[in-house]
């Protein structure tokens, strides 16, 4: 998206945002591996304090659904949210916070979290 959107205008980019905030947001789909699934709720829910992880809950919503600027998470294309999160882990996309929560998560973390987000 940077190469598409860098010679947008401030306008442009208004327009865009208010396109695509009045969509209404999209279901999740059914779990493929509920197990997986209830490890993330869980590490969503209760993060990894021993590891500074905070959990997802706090900044983006009960069921996802975000909190203030804090983006909705719920029903997120699980392709898209894995790509974000290593992004964030490898520093690649900047958010002080989620970069910082994103380090200490592992693989197999970021797969549950993505098959319990996808379900929302």
């Amino acid at each position: 998206m940077w190469g598409i959107t860098r010679d947008l205008t401030d306008e442009q980019i208004k327009g865009v945002a208010r396109q695509f905030s009045s969509q209404p947001p999209v279901s999740g789909t059914v779990s493929s591996n509920p197990a997986l699934s209830d490890q993330g709720k869980w590490l969503y829910e209760n993060g990894a304090k021993e590891r500074e992880v905070e959990a997802c809950i706090v900044c983006h919503g009960h069921d996802g659904e975000g909190v203030n600027t804090n983006p909705r998470v719920a029903g997120q294309h699980r392709d898209y949210f894995v790509t974000a999160m290593l992004q964030f882990r490898s520093r690649l996309r900047e958010n002080k916070v989620m970069q910082h929560v994103a380090q200490n998560l592992t693989d197999h973390e970021i797969a549950a979290l993505v098959e319990y987000v996808s379900t929302k």
